[in-house]
């Protein structure tokens, strides 16, 4: 199995989980600066609201809860690929299958968004675990299909293949 592409993507993954969760433990340990650099670091790619967020100790996370959601199911999800994924290495799923995971946390959004209703924290985890453990799958075969163009053969030895 070309496990390169899963493997890269289950690191990267696994320290974008970890480093969201840092902010209480950091500031746990008296190192408030840093948590505030994290936080920082999150803020471009998530609102960080309180009211939509979850911490431990009265100290959150550095995204919120959708996003925290989001970042777990991406980890779960290239954690099974990398021990499961045979079939993931190089063919993505179909189109659909994308659609019906990733659609209860369109509605649960988009509904919110509106002005519908109110999501609660407990959906938003739900909705986007099952978004970001969907991704892998289709990530995997895409990294894998770039790593093999510029690894293969023809990447070490362009004039041989022409």
């Amino acid at each position: 199995m070309e496990k390169k592409g899963v493997f890269l993507l289950w690191s990267m993954f696994t320290a974008i989980l970890l480093l969201s969760l840092s902010p209480p433990y950091l500031i746990d340990a008296g190192l408030v600066k840093h948590a505030k650099i994290v936080n920082l670091i999150f803020k471009p790619f998530c609102h960080q609201h309180p009211e939509r967020s979850i911490g431990l100790s009265g100290n959150m996370f550095a995204v919120c809860t959708r996003c925290l959601g989001i970042y777990m199911g991406l980890f779960i999800g290239s954690t099974a690929c990398l021990f499961f994924g045979e079939q993931a290495a190089h063919k993505q799923p179909p189109l659909w299958f994308l659609i019906l995971f990733a659609s209860p946390m369109m509605v649960d959004g988009g509904t919110q968004l509106i002005g519908l209703r109110e999501s609660s924290n407990h959906l938003r985890i739900i909705t986007g675990t099952l978004f970001g453990f969907i991704l892998p799958l289709y990530l995997t075969p895409a990294l894998n299909d770039v790593l093999d163009k510029f690894s293969g053969p023809q990447a070490l030895h362009p004039r041989m293949h022409s």
